[in-house]
């Protein structure tokens, strides 16, 4: 695995500049010869942000952070633009998505070598094809054919998720009686309810922030070959892809699936927009 605490050398991508700006049209522009303190995101440099996640001991590392001065409205117009699932007629164009993947996955070839990679994992997302892109700019950037077909997960049926009662606990032992029955009413009697009678479950839409942590058994594989696939990658470097981080929970979900079948990958997570606390772990910006 890479060591996240080793002192590297300066990367040759250290005067990369962001320059994604929000310009007077409502569009968002993207110069990258310039760094101005009104540009919506920051880029991160492995040297400093790759570093041994609370996520099961993986390597996490995300390529941008958002600018704290840019509000809530500005970055999420901004996630839909490069999305590119905004409703306006304003659209973001094919060289403007690929320039802003490259940047920091140009970075992060240099730490985790991304021609040793053997497969990616990544979440299927009905409104945004943004983490294919991401995987067709890897195979462009590195001519890297790999060893096993990237490996797509999809959402289950919604009758199928369940509340991690464990982990909630382990979180929240603080909580009195009464806090955690007033949490324990509200998720057996309430939103899991609500959730099994969806047909499409999105974690995004239907649960509220503070839950979507304990959320879980709502990604399986796409089909029976690529579990077993999975089952067979063993010691094998897998990089987890998703596009933009809210809270780790699509992550974490990741790694359940993939630590229920195969505990010896080597894995790299690497999401577009992301954030971590001061001890590496994910947070919510969003």
């Amino acid at each position: 695995m890479f060591d996240a605490n080793k002192n590297l050398p300066d990367s040759k991508y250290k005067m990369i500049n962001e320059g994604v700006r929000l310009l007077d049209d409502g569009t968002f522009g993207f110069d990258y010869t310039l760094n101005l303190p009104t540009d919506i995101v920051n880029l991160h440099y492995p040297k400093i942000a790759l570093t041994q996640s609370k996520i099961s001991n993986n390597v996490y590392w995300f390529g941008y952070e958002f600018n704290p001065d840019a509000d809530s409205k500005t970055r999420t117009e901004f996630i839909n633009y490069l999305k590119g699932t905004n409703t306006d007629s304003k659209k973001i164009t094919a060289n403007e998505v690929i320039q802003f993947i490259e940047l920091p996955l140009g970075a992060l070839h240099e730490k985790i070598n991304l021609y040793k990679l053997d497969c990616f994992i990544y979440p299927n997302s009905k409104r945004s094809k943004l983490v294919q892109t991401m995987i067709e700019v890897i195979l462009s950037m590195t001519a890297h054919g790999l060893n096993y077909l990237p490996i797509e997960l999809v959402k289950q049926a919604s009758t199928e998720v369940q509340f991690d009662w464990e982990a909630f606990k382990l979180k929240h032992s603080q909580y009195t009686k009464g806090d955690f029955k007033n949490v324990y009413d509200y998720v057996n009697n309430v939103l899991l309810p609500k959730i099994h009678d969806l047909d499409y479950f999105s974690l995004a839409k239907n649960v509220k922030p503070k839950y979507r942590p304990y959320i879980k058994n709502y990604l399986t594989f796409k089909n029976p070959e690529d579990k077993e696939v999975m089952t067979k990658l063993e010691g094998k470097n897998i990089l987890i892809l998703d596009d933009i981080n809210t809270s780790g929970s699509t992550i974490n979900e990741i790694l359940r699936v993939i630590g229920e079948i195969n505990e010896t990958c080597n894995i790299y997570i690497f999401t577009l927009i992301g954030k971590a606390d001061r001890d590496g772990g994910v947070i919510s910006y969003v």
